[in-house]
């Protein structure tokens, strides 16, 4: 067997991470109220050791999505807390053993605020797009908390990044989950619009209105997160804005190629 040598992850004090946890091979690792409570009951217990703050979450059946803030202790030593304690409780309960998890959590480093929104509506959306539910009133996030002002998530630091106050916090939330990013790209396009840069600077621009940041979409070896995201930037340069195949390429360091099989569409 080869030695599997795994790339220290981004982290700092304060840095804002976008955590999904999968159950190997789709397994239903959180498929029953139970497990969702002590997995969450476990990671509420770890996040205080390791002084971490809790933004939003969403446990779904076979994954779960977590928005978290890091202290003084790296993400992957808290994760690893939480991950082994939850896995040990599992394979106790069901008398099994073995791997519970697909591969390491999946996490993606959120550095702007753009990045910040998307995240917000994009774990709470979850259910909805499975068909769970038809609005946000999901038992297992974080939207009543938000709603109620209480909750296992650190609702002070969340509120902070949203708004003035709870109230203007809890209003900008909703503002964020009631537009899709469709919606945000769409405004954002009217806005650069009206400036007078072409090719870069005007890639550039559009990152700026959509307070997104470029390096995080930059190269082929990207979060998934990240590639969606980019794939739907793609489509609105070139056909929005008619930035040239060849400019795009160089701009986001990807082949031509790549380029043209993005947004043949």
């Amino acid at each position: 067997m080869g030695i599997v040598v795994y790339r220290k992850r981004l982290d700092h004090p304060g840095a804002i991470h976008h955590v999904i946890v999968r159950g190997n091979n789709g397994n239903y690792i959180f498929k029953h109220d139970r497990e969702k409570e002590k997995y969450l009951t476990l990671f509420v217990f770890y996040k205080k050791i390791h002084e971490v703050s809790l933004l939003a979450y969403c446990m779904m059946d076979n994954h779960a999505h977590f928005l978290i803030a890091t202290g003084e202790t790296h993400i992957g030593t808290f994760m690893h807390d939480v991950q082994l304690a939850y896995s040990k409780w599992f394979h106790h309960k069901k008398d099994t053993f073995g791997l519970n998890y697909s591969g390491r959590y999946k996490n993606c480093y959120c550095a702007k605020r753009g990045y910040y929104r998307n995240l917000l509506r994009y774990i709470h959306r979850n259910p909805i797009k499975a068909g769970l539910t038809t609005d946000y009133e999901y038992p297992w996030s974080s939207f009543n908390e938000y709603q109620a002002g209480s909750g296992i998530c650190d609702l002070d630091l969340a509120y902070e990044m949203l708004g003035e106050n709870q109230q203007d916090a809890t209003e900008q939330f909703n503002v964020i989950l009631s537009k899709s990013i469709e919606e945000e790209i769409e405004q954002a396009i009217m806005k650069v619009k009206s400036i007078s840069v072409r090719d870069r600077d005007f890639i550039d621009a559009f990152f700026n209105v959509l307070e997104y940041d470029q390096k995080m979409m930059l190269g082929m070896g990207i979060e998934e997160y990240f590639l969606t995201l980019r794939m739907q930037l793609l489509e609105v340069l070139r056909w929005e804005f008619n930035v040239s195949a060849t400019v795009i390429a160089e701009y986001f360091g990807i082949s031509r190629s790549y380029v043209y099989r993005m947004t043949s569409g």
